[in-house]
């Protein structure tokens, strides 16, 4: 793609396919312009992983995509999305093998939904603007997030009997960060609890948070409610 860039001034296609190992990425509408702005434009891209991950995205723009057959690994930089619904039918995994990997550098989206679920556990959330530097998905690791900055919603995650729900969410990487209407339900055959949190505000520290190791600094809660 690199090549292309350099030799074609402009290009348009209605349906092209890429594919590499076991995912597919479908782009409609697609008009690529070279020289100075050298940006490749798609009305729509869909990326699809067996039955394990499904992405829709509209308004989409890209810098610059380098794809290395060899080792299986994709580089896009300066990608922005105005619209996007991404669905996770089973949490990443570092262990498996023959999935090709990725890296994408200069991350900006808008109107993004995340729904994810797997072995009882289900999370959703939408994301009216989301900025990052990068994120990386490499065979045999956690993927990785760098740089990011997200304002959003209607953060639901059910896992079980135990149940939470945030209705506003301001979130950066190592920075001040907040989260607002916190409810947390856990109801058993015995017992219940239910905690409600006006606002939390914090530190996160995303890749540990993504390591599975909740770890945040400079933890505020306001007038948390136990019953």
């Amino acid at each position: 793609v690199t090549n292309i860039q350099r030799s074609v001034n402009e290009l348009f296609f209605k349906k092209g396919f890429l594919k590499m190992g076991d995912i597919t990425t479908s782009l409609t509408d697609v008009n690529f312009t070279g020289g100075a702005s050298n940006q490749l434009h798609a009305g729509n891209v869909e990326v699809k992983n067996k039955n394990e991950l499904n992405i829709n995205a509209t308004g989409v723009v890209i810098q610059s995509m380098i794809i290395d057959d060899d080792i299986q690994h994709t580089l896009i930089s300066g990608i922005r999305w105005n619209k996007a619904d991404i669905r996770l039918s089973v949490f990443p995994d570092q262990n498996k093998k023959n999935t090709a990997g990725f890296t994408l550098k200069k991350i900006e989206g808008g109107n993004t939904t995340i729904l994810a679920a797997d072995r009882g556990k289900r999370i959703s959330l939408f994301l009216q603007t989301l900025k990052a530097d990068e994120l990386s998905a490499i065979e045999g690791h956690k993927p990785k997030l760098t740089g990011l900055i997200a304002k959003g919603n209607s953060l639901n995650i059910t896992d079980g009997f135990a149940q939470l729900k945030i209705k506003g969410l301001d979130m950066a990487d190592h920075q001040n960060s907040s989260f607002e209407n916190i409810i947390y339900t856990r109801k058993t055959g015995r017992d219940s609890i239910n905690i409600n949190i006006p606002k939390l505000e914090w530190v996160p520290d995303i890749n540990a948070i993504i390591d599975g190791k909740v770890m945040a600094a400079e933890i505020r809660i306001s007038r948390p409610a136990v019953h």
